[in-house]
């Protein structure tokens, strides 16, 4: 009788230290965060992060398999095209320069003109004033618009373009001068042609341009 409570008591406690795991696994699983995994895959030969889940902005290629820093210049030729990678200092020049030369001569544009036409002193001076302020504000906002679209997570510039087009053009030189020369429309139609078969560019998220045989860079 003894053994056979002994048995009893040492399966109850057993019973009991499964339930107590449980519930711990249980509501370990519950704060612990959920750990999600980036969807990762090919595009054009190339190895890319693809979607928001891996927290990037846009799909480009995978920086931490091929070793790419945010400082890095870079370039990666797949089967069709090159996948470029601006460092973070050019990409901030190249999205803070144009746009601020861009808005400031059309301010100053307008700003001139309006005085040309205003004889008020006391209008040509507060014209002064805010005409800069704007100027300030609309870079602000159309630089924010173009960062929010070509720079990636790291604050990098990617662009891309087709070097199977660039190998068409190669591979057909030859017939391409001969008739540039003697029959132009010939080759401007077989250069036409073969762009929009080929052709590809793209900056950040933005698709410019997609030929008919190339394919979108996917982002899910």
């Amino acid at each position: 009788m003894k053994k056979t409570k002994k048995k009893m008591s040492k399966m109850k406690l057993k019973k009991k230290s499964i339930i107590l795991v449980s519930i711990v696994i249980l509501m370990g699983s519950s704060i612990l965060p959920t750990i999600t995994f980036a969807r990762k895959g090919t595009y054009d030969g190339v190895l890319y992060v693809f979607g928001s889940e891996y927290d990037v902005k846009y799909s480009h290629p995978d920086k931490e398999l091929y070793n790419i820093e945010p400082w890095d210049d870079t370039q990666i030729f797949g089967t069709n095209l090159v996948h470029m990678m601006s460092s973070r200092v050019i990409s901030e020049i190249l999205v803070g320069a144009p746009i601020q030369v861009l808005i400031t001569f059309i301010t100053k544009l307008i700003e001139e003109t309006i005085k040309h036409y205003v004889d008020n002193d006391l209008i040509k001076s507060v014209i002064s004033i805010v005409i800069p302020i704007i100027s300030s504000i609309l870079v602000s906002i159309f630089g924010g618009i173009i960062k929010s679209i070509w720079q990636d997570e790291d604050k990098n510039i990617w662009t891309w373009t087709s070097t199977a087009f660039a190998r068409w053009v190669i591979d057909n030189a030859g017939w391409i001068v001969f008739y540039a020369w003697f029959y132009y429309p010939i080759c401007l139609g077989s250069i036409t042609a073969n762009w929009l078969n080929l052709g590809f560019v793209q900056f950040g998220s933005q698709n410019l341009f997609c030929g008919a045989h190339m394919q979108q860079i996917p982002q899910t």
